[in-house]
């Protein structure tokens, strides 16, 4: 990854795993809709003969949204909405964890 807020964030959650199979818990993916899981999606998934490494965007964020958000004509709400609908995905991602 290219950027520190990705590379933190990715660290982070390879970080929780390690946490996890110390306490012999599985390992745990944020939700692909989620900046933080689509990021690792495109690590884990990419051509290995192509890979670039990225920054962040919204090409990668995984699609997710309700019907009726995708769609939205004006590109600057869509974005809007999708990034909405990824934090309401992180938040609930995180909330089934301290569970």
């Amino acid at each position: 990854m290219e950027g520190y807020v990705e590379s933190i964030a990715t660290g982070l959650i390879a970080g929780i795993n390690a946490c996890r199979i110390v306490q012999g818990k599985s390992p745990v993916t944020p939700p692909r809709a989620t900046a933080c899981g689509s990021l690792l999606h495109y690590i884990a998934f990419s051509d290995p003969d192509n890979f670039q490494p990225i920054n962040m965007n919204l090409g990668i964020l995984a699609e997710g949204l309700p019907a009726a958000s995708q769609e939205i004509k004006e590109r600057k709400e869509r974005h809007r909405k999708k990034v909405e609908y990824a934090l309401q995905q992180m938040e609930r991602w995180l909330a089934s964890l301290q569970a």
